[in-house]
């Protein structure tokens, strides 16, 4: 086995342990936990490459998926992280630069995608497939505070582990 792939199994492993430890942020939108396993992804994208990182989110889609189960609740909340993840990594390597307004910038976009994917996508598939009411008053509420808590710890943890010379031997 390759170095490359023996990384990426490293990540992968850690971003699906990870997975497990969730913080719920919004006592009225439970739905919404807080896990860090976007980080290792993350950190893929600077440590290793684009590629490396789009890998880790298609196999932990997957992976967690496979743990979880296949319900469609399951699936829609693991695809809803898969994009997050694919946005975060997407921007992170469009806005190169290591500066405060790179980052923000990236925040801003993701939270800004999201927020519209759940109010024309996830919701509707919620409302579809379980007769859920979702109003769309919880994407101000709790889709965009708990979509910027999220990027900016993610970003601001990768942001500190690359000054603190951390990812060096990865």
């Amino acid at each position: 086995m390759s170095s490359q792939k023996l990384k990426i199994v490293s990540l992968l492993a850690l971003s699906v342990v990870l997975s497990f430890f969730k913080i719920p942020l919004f006592p009225y939108a439970p739905f919404l936990t807080l896990d860090l396993s976007l980080l290792p992804i993350l950190i893929a994208l600077v440590a290793l490459n684009l590629r490396a990182s789009l890998q880790l989110l298609i196999y932990k889609f997957i992976l967690l998926s496979l743990l979880q189960g296949f319900s469609l609740l399951v699936i829609i909340g693991n695809f809803t992280d898969f994009l997050t993840g694919c946005l975060l990594v997407f921007f992170m390597a469009w806005l190169q630069k290591d500066t405060f307004w790179e980052y923000f910038l990236n925040v801003v976009l993701t939270t800004s995608i999201m927020c519209g994917i759940n109010n024309w996508l996830i919701f509707p598939m919620y409302q579809h497939f379980f007769q859920i009411k979702l109003s769309s008053l919880l994407i101000w509420t709790a889709i965009l505070p708990f979509n910027v808590i999220k990027c900016s710890l993610l970003i601001w943890l990768t942001r500190l582990m690359m000054k603190s010379r951390l990812l060096l031997h990865l």
